[in-house]
């Protein structure tokens, strides 16, 4: 059975300027949900689409929201304000965007704004120098506009609209639901409430799910997508599901919504890991530093146990004890590992690996 779908796009807008991402994501929706992450969501009927962007508030000092936001959004636009070029915190977002393109097929957008439209004389040098940034990376062909006016901002929608190639229809029996939560909150009358971001599958009212990482099964009482009620809800949408059989204090974005036979859920994990040529110092069981292994939404601490040492820049393979177990989805069991300390003007990204099943 074939259902109709409304084009969706999710958006990271990376930047360390969170007054520059207000202005553009008022663009692309109206603000809504807001903690370390602002969404920003909008219903397109012209264009029959619906864009749902979210900045990474939390960002710089809090790395997890960065990487939580990309791991949600497939269109990654980075906004570079040219007055400021290329910061230490650009750099490190640079880096994430290069991996999440090679690893999650992501799509990179790069956005030089001068709001003030006085700039332009610095556009030449700020390209030319991402193209030297860019090139050796995933992302040297990727796309760049420029923003110096009101009008210029739609470019950001006309660049995601160009790059669109999600099929219109969706097959019921293609997938499980996999469900990335990002917000959950009790309504009186209702109940509780989760928000999230359809990873894959096919999800219908009066579901039965597990919440994985609780172990706890929950019924789909009711399905909204941007404050329209529905009975199903495809991959790549945002969703406010109302839920029975959990109490919402319980749930995080370490707990993931689908069926448990789609996730490994342990605390000693073997990973096959590639770590970053700029990332200063070795990955080894003798290491004192402080790793955090991100597998969709979920974190977790880490010792690596076994494994010889791994250099800046290259491969090896190596046995983690995790301080939490987490959710490992079977079928794309990726991670990127990083320090999650306060930024200090250093790359604070070590890595990305595969979890060895």
């Amino acid at each position: 059975m074939e259902y109709e779908q409304e084009r969706n796009f999710l958006v990271g807008l990376l930047c360390e300027d969170h007054e520059l991402a207000k202005i553009i994501g008022g663009e692309l929706g109206t603000p809504g949900q807001s903690s370390d992450l602002q969404f920003y969501d909008r219903l397109d009927e012209d264009l029959k689409a619906v864009f749902c962007a979210i900045d990474a508030v939390g960002y710089p000092d809090k790395l997890k929201s960065l990487i939580q936001t990309m791991m949600i959004t497939k269109f990654h636009v980075m906004l570079i304000d040219i007055s400021k070029g290329l910061s230490a915190a650009n750099a490190e977002i640079l880096v994430l965007m290069d991996i999440f393109t090679k690893i999650y097929q992501s799509i990179p957008i790069f956005a030089l704004c001068d709001l003030t439209g006085e700039l332009g004389y610095l556009l030449d040098s700020r390209i030319e120098e991402l193209d030297n940034i860019l090139e050796g990376t995933s992302m040297k062909n990727a796309s760049k506009i420029t923003i110096q006016s009101k009008d210029d901002r739609k470019k950001i929608k006309q660049e995601i609209l160009n790059r669109y190639q999600q099929n219109s229809v969706v097959k019921e029996e293609d997938d499980v639901p996999i469900v990335l939560i990002d917000h959950c909150f009790p309504v009186k009358g209702i109940g509780t409430v989760i928000l999230g971001t359809m990873k894959s599958g096919f999800l219908k009212v009066n579901d039965m799910l597990t919440l994985i990482g609780l172990d706890k099964k929950v019924i789909i009482r009711s399905i909204q997508k941007h404050d329209r009620d529905f009975k199903s809800a495809v991959a790549g949408e945002r969703v406010g599901l109302a839920v029975k059989g959990v109490k919402s204090e319980s749930i995080s974005r370490d707990i993931i919504l689908s069926k448990s036979d789609l996730f490994l859920f342990e605390d000693e994990l073997n990973l096959k890991v590639t770590t970053i040529s700029f990332y200063k110092h070795p990955v080894s069981p003798e290491s004192e530093r402080q790793f955090t292994l991100f597998s969709n939404l979920a974190s977790s601490p880490f010792k690596v146990t076994k494994g010889a040492q791994i250099t800046p820049g290259n491969s090896g393979n190596i046995t983690i004890k995790l301080t939490n177990p987490i959710p490992v989805e079977k079928q794309h069991p990726l991670a990127i590992i990083a320090e999650l300390n306060k930024f200090h003007n250093q790359l604070r990204i070590v890595g990305y690996g595969k979890i060895l099943l």
